[in-house]
């Protein structure tokens, strides 16, 4: 969990998502890196990155779905 502006959000690891080797545990996001947060249509939800290095506001456009194609990615900016 992560505390911003009086919320508190679900905190997750960006590398255990992509499931990249030594995943480091999310609660640990005081550690190192820095947290990103993102808002979607459920909500705002907190990433724990290794770095970051740049900052942007993008729309986000949703992606037509491909029969037979995994679903790794939701949208595309």
């Amino acid at each position: 969990r992560y505390h911003l502006d009086d919320a508190v959000i679900p905190l997750v690891s960006l590398r255990a998502q992509l499931g990249l080797e030594d995943a480091r545990d999310a609660r640990d996001a005081g550690d190192a890196g820095q947290v990103v947060v993102v808002r979607g249509g459920t909500g705002r939800t907190a990433l724990h990155v290794d770095a970051c290095l740049a900052q942007r506001d993008v729309v986000v456009k949703p992606l037509p779905r491909v029969r037979g194609a995994m679903a790794i990615a939701n949208g595309a900016t």
